[in-house]
């Protein structure tokens, strides 16, 4: 085999195996005390990086720099992905599968007085992509949470924090006498009419204050801009 050829080809292995433990995962990235994407991200990526690194070494009928690749890339790219970083499953799929393709090519030139600093530089700069689409990514989580994104306006008060959960929007509001959270969820049995406690939305959700409050307004937000809060809601998502 070429090694041009056999860079394309174990190029294709390691950027399936990244994308096939990416498909596995949640469709909504939501941590919770059921959520199992971390362990598929930690165990099933080395898992996985360990079976590429056996089919590179088939293909290549003997040891191979190429079989190093998908150890070396594949776990701690899963395990940043499913333990920490925000994701978007398809994008990081697309960004990670190109970076993992072009290391194997570089493998390929053999010539590691250049192709090592250039595979630095293609790692650093998946890392440095990733990072600089955090915001764009936590937008999509809001986007997909499925309930209308509102929010609370109050006198004296501004927002500070909001949280995607499985099926509820979390926002926190801070003011100079205290702070207090807001839900967003389907009402059940139905929205009462609107007390200091619950504003009712359309479509059949309500907003829950916790504690109630006076002189509270909803206005409609929109992914990007919860995206730019961070997470630190007091309340959790019941189970």
């Amino acid at each position: 085999m070429r090694p041009m050829t056999g860079g394309l080809v174990c190029g294709g292995i390691t950027a399936a195996t990244i994308g096939g433990v990416l498909a596995a995962l949640d469709d909504y990235q939501v941590r919770d005390f059921s959520d199992m994407d971390p362990v598929i991200g930690v165990a099933g990526g080395a898992f996985a990086a360990t079976i590429a690194a056996m089919l590179i070494l088939i293909v290549h009928r003997r040891p191979s720099a190429h079989a190093v690749v998908p150890l070396l890339l594949v776990p701690p790219v899963l395990t940043s992905l499913t333990t920490g970083l925000e994701r978007d499953r398809l994008e990081a799929a697309v960004l990670w599968g190109a970076v993992a393709m072009a290391v194997q090519l570089l493998v390929a030139t053999r010539w590691w007085r250049r192709a090592v600093p250039a595979i630095l530089l293609v790692c650093l700069a998946g890392a440095g992509a990733t990072w600089a689409v955090q915001e764009h990514w936590r937008a999509h989580a809001f986007e997909a949470l499925g309930v209308p994104l509102y929010v609370p306006d109050a006198p004296g008060y501004r927002l500070t924090g909001a949280h995607p959960g499985r099926y509820s929007l979390i926002v926190r509001l801070e003011g100079a006498a205290g702070g207090f959270d807001a839900v967003v969820e389907r009402a059940w049995p139905s929205c009462p009419e609107r007390d200091r406690a619950q504003i009712c939305l359309p479509d059949g959700y309500a907003m829950t204050l916790h504690p109630a409050q006076g002189q509270v307004r909803v206005r409609k937000a929109d992914g990007s801009e919860l995206a730019r809060l961070p997470g630190s809601v007091t309340l959790t998502e019941a189970d």
